[in-house]
């Protein structure tokens, strides 16, 4: 936890435990604190710090920072800097009364006084994209550092300035290409980053999916830091024969020589473990597997691995399914564009009524314009990425048009007008699904006394990935990533294999009387259970709507509301048992 203040009165009372730090400056008071193994707080000439990070904590030891915030007395500014490889948020709001606070937990927030409101005008925005992208939140009043960008707090006299600083993630030119090919830079800095964590070798857990990232992260840590134990975890109601996540991960640590641990919950555990998940969060969960991750961070890793290091995030960078449909549509647009001539489209959707062939053809056509017009268009490609709650259901819902739903996400993109689409699809993907997943498995790592870094997301790769050429990034599907990949001496079958995208069938779990059912009469309290029975469904956008709404309401009760989690665990005890067969 880190927490910071500006106040006009002498201090703010904090929990016990916590390290804190003050500083006055005039009328003002200024106060900075940590807590945990993973804060620190250091005092210099005037100048305060306080810092997250994971690796060594000796004086002087590199470690990996995850958030900071300083004081400059001289200058009469606070600096608060939301990292980018540890996925840490940061919550902050100016009150009424002109006083400023901010913490990675918004639990803080409401301790020293801001109320937490629900910020029902976002919703749309959330059940479409699963997440509410910064600056704005699903609390009123309360904004969200973005990703990679820095809080910049001034006292100009007796009046607190706010702003964001810094371009984050300004597309660099390209770099010329390195002596050891393009892919050999990111071989070093994800290098480089398993060095910082040296000091804590011991304490390093390594997640492996059996994907190429969790695969290359495996191989680096086995390299460096001599760690051959690995884990992974799979959804307690798949089919175990259709179970890709077990199949891939097992396969993979064979290939690779490590001992590998694949934890599974049971249902039970499963349900209560997204109790604790968004009790922990304080933010409803972007997908199904965020849950997972939770038992796993709980019974899955030994007591003593607290450093745990996970390959999300690489996709956004080195090339998503979006980006290679951007460019197979720029390749072939002066074929595309032929064929949208009449009488042609006609001709191809008779030949696909009489043939069943020829309606991928027919839709390509169609959406050619699509990958063309500007993104303040709503029928832009690139509000296809992340989108997976049924749009149709939230516009009908809530009555909104399609550009309420993405305005917010549209000002995030502001700052990078003129860019090229591939680099405004990564950007995207950083400022928004990247950020909010990351900064959920964050926070319930931490309640587990765990500590996740991202390798592929440290700020030196990041600008340098932004920089190398698309046609470099998509020569070849994640072309860096299968470079590094063959350098590892990776088998061929772990880099040319399909992405299993750790996900799971709707109809596993969305239908009614499914997995989730004793979640039902727990939302009553904030959804109308005739809303709820209207989304359960196979259909893979309105269960996310399911998904989204169970959440939210989980979310509201614990986290607006503040009920007591140990409440809702024991009301989805009764509810379990009152469906068992008896």
């Amino acid at each position: 936890m880190l927490f910071a203040s500006i106040t006009r009165r002498c201090s703010v009372s904090l929990p016990e435990g916590v390290r804190r730090a003050d500083i006055s400056l005039n009328s003002h008071h200024v106060t900075l604190a940590v807590d945990g193994r993973m804060g620190r707080l250091s005092v210099g000439d005037g100048e305060l710090t306080a810092v997250e990070a994971a690796g060594a904590k000796e004086a002087g030891a590199s470690e990996f920072e995850l958030v900071r915030a300083s004081v400059e007395r001289a200058t009469r500014t606070l600096r608060i800097s939301r990292l980018t490889c540890g996925g840490r948020p940061l919550y902050y709001t100016v009150t009424q009364e002109g006083q400023f606070f901010c913490s990675t937990h918004v639990s803080m927030l409401r301790r020293v006084g801001v109320p937490l409101t629900e910020n029902a005008a976002a919703l749309p925005e959330f059940l479409v994209y699963c997440f509410v992208t910064p600056p704005e939140t699903l609390f009123k009043g309360i904004s969200q550092v973005p990703y990679g960008q820095t809080l910049v707090v001034a006292l100009r006299g007796d009046t607190v300035v706010v702003r964001l600083s810094g371009a984050s993630f300004g597309i660099a030119q390209p770099p010329p290409l390195p002596d050891d090919g393009w892919d050999g830079p990111v071989s070093r800095t994800l290098m480089r980053t398993f060095e910082l964590l040296s000091g804590s070798r011991d304490h390093v857990a390594t997640l492996l999916s059996g994907g190429m990232d969790s695969s290359i992260l495996t191989a680096l840590a086995s390299r460096v830091l001599g760690i051959r134990r690995t884990y992974s975890t799979s959804y307690p109601f798949e089919d175990p024969g259709q179970d890709v996540e077990e199949q891939y991960a097992l396969s993979a640590a064979a290939a690779l020589g490590v001992n590998h641990s694949h934890h599974r919950p049971t249902v039970a555990e499963y349900l209560h473990g997204l109790l604790d998940a968004i009790a922990a969060a304080e933010e409803p969960l972007h997908g199904l597997q965020t849950v997972l991750l939770g038992c796993l961070f709980r019974r899955g890793l030994e007591p003593d691995r607290t450093l745990v290091v996970c390959g999300q995030g690489a996709d956004g960078l080195m090339g998503l399914p979006l980006h290679e449909a951007v460019r197979r549509a720029r390749e072939n647009a002066g074929l595309l564009r032929y064929l949208s001539f009449p009488p042609i489209p006609s001709g191809i959707r008779l030949l696909a009524a009489a043939s069943g062939r020829g309606h991928h053809l027919l839709s390509r056509v169609r959406d050619l314009r699509r990958y063309r017009v500007a993104i303040s268009d709503t029928n832009s490609v690139i509000w296809d990425l992340q989108r997976y709650g049924s749009e149709d259901w939230v516009r009908a819902h809530f009555g909104v048009a399609p550009g309420e739903i993405i305005a917010n996400r549209l000002r995030a993109l502001a700052g990078w007008a003129g860019r090229d689409l591939l680099d405004l699809i990564s950007l995207l993907d950083l400022t928004g699904d990247i950020a909010a997943v990351q900064s959920l498995w964050s926070k319930i790592a931490e309640s587990h006394g765990r500590t996740v870094v991202y390798p592929f997301t440290s700020p030196e790769l990041i600008e340098y990935l932004l920089g190398v050429p698309w046609s470099v990034k998509l020569s070849a599907p994640k072309a860096l990533a299968q470079g590094v990949a063959r350098c590892l001496q990776i088998p061929d079958f772990i880099v040319s294999r399909p992405k299993s995208s750790f996900g799971v069938r709707a109809s596993r779990w969305a239908n009614p009387g499914g997995p989730f059912e004793p979640l039902v009469p727990l939302v009553a309290p904030a959804v109308p259970e005739s809303l709820i029975r209207e989304v359960q469904s196979p259909r893979e956008d309105l269960a996310r709507i399911y998904w989204n709404l169970l959440n939210y309401a989980i979310w509201r009760r614990l986290v607006v509301d503040g009920e007591p989690l140990d409440s809702l665990h024991a009301e989805l005890d009764s509810s379990s048992e009152s469906l068992r067969p008896h």
